[in-house]
């Protein structure tokens, strides 16, 4: 083999690496790739990772199709009354859908968000700024514009770019030149001022309204704790006057079982004394009776006095 051709493989060789290197290519993660050949937009796109297309003649863009955030920036708007105020910064947190994508480029090109973002909001703000005035762009509709921005930014893309969905918008406060923004300021003390005061004035009210409601929680417990020793002094009452009933039923029933026991002993007493009350214990009797009176008599006539004392002795008959 002669050394031309040996410089021929090798250089095919180089040529064939080089072709094969400009051949592959990467789509990174969370992009499409899209492609054009001839300037024509291909009607196939890839997934992230390694793919091939013909070098030279077909180039590829990477479209994100995650979640992103678009700045808009520098928006100079004129109020109703010819006062013109600067929004610094405007952001979109938007999506491009993976499905609709293609279709969207193709409409579009790749520079979509510019027709439907960047241009939609700076059409959006001046149409707002030019309906109101400086104080309802500064103050009194500032606080509901991203919701109105966000429903004009989904309405468009709805109709004409459905592939494009809104998910929320972020608005910094307008600047507002620098006279005005003393002016502002001032209003804004004020009002801090008059907010200050009103809430100085409803904290007396509620403070004022809480010492009444513990003055009336005082009486009521008081009012209370004088019914409850009310009662607990009748509850007291009653109870000595029950005992006091009590004690005099136990009296009552003692003396009624004093008297009948008396009653009962001296029935027993009457009894037994009638079954002694017979003519030998009258004689005992008052043998003892006589017995504890001895008395010494003098005289002739003994005989005839025992005699008599004797004649009241019962005699058996024979």
């Amino acid at each position: 083999m002669s050394e031309l051709a040996t410089v021929a493989i090798v250089i095919a060789g180089i040529l064939g690496l080089i072709t094969t290197y400009l051949m592959i290519h990467t789509v990174p993660e969370g992009h499409i790739g899209i492609y054009w050949r001839g300037g024509a937009m291909l009607e196939n796109f890839t997934d992230p990772g390694f793919n091939f297309k013909f070098p030279f003649i077909t180039s590829m863009i990477p479209i994100q199709v995650t979640i992103q955030t678009d700045k808009v920036t520098n928006i100079i708007c004129g109020a109703s009354g010819g006062v013109s105020v600067k929004f610094d910064k405007i952001e979109v947190v938007n999506r491009l859908k993976r499905d609709l994508a293609w279709q969207t480029i193709k409409n579009y090109t790749v520079h979509y968000d510019k027709t439907w973002i960047f241009d939609k909001i700076h059409h959006e703000i001046n149409q707002f700024c030019s309906k109101h005035t400086i104080h309802e762009v500064f103050i009194e509709k500032f606080d509901t514009l991203d919701d109105d921005l966000m429903d004009a930014l989904q309405q468009g893309c709805k109709k004409w770019a459905p592939g494009i969905e809104i998910i929320s918008v972020r608005i910094t406060k307008p600047v507002l030149p620098k006279e005005l923004q003393k002016t502002y300021l001032n209003l804004e003390l004020g009002k801090a001022e008059l907010l200050l005061s009103e809430e100085k004035k409803k904290t007396s009210e509620i403070q004022s309204k809480t010492e009444s409601l513990v003055r009336e929680i005082m009486a009521r417990q008081e009012s209370d704790v004088s019914k409850i020793e009310d009662q607990k002094k009748l509850l007291l009452q009653e109870a000595k006057t029950n005992v006091s009933k009590i004690e005099n039923e136990i009296y009552y029933m003692r003396m009624q079982s004093k008297a009948d026991a008396e009653f009962y002993k001296s029935n027993l007493d009457a009894q037994a004394n009638e079954k002694k009350l017979t003519p030998e214990y009258l004689a005992w009797e008052k043998l003892n009776e006589i017995k504890k009176k001895t008395k010494i008599y003098y005289g002739r006539n003994m005989k005839e006095i025992f005699e008599e004392n004797l004649a009241f002795l019962p005699h058996k008959q024979g």
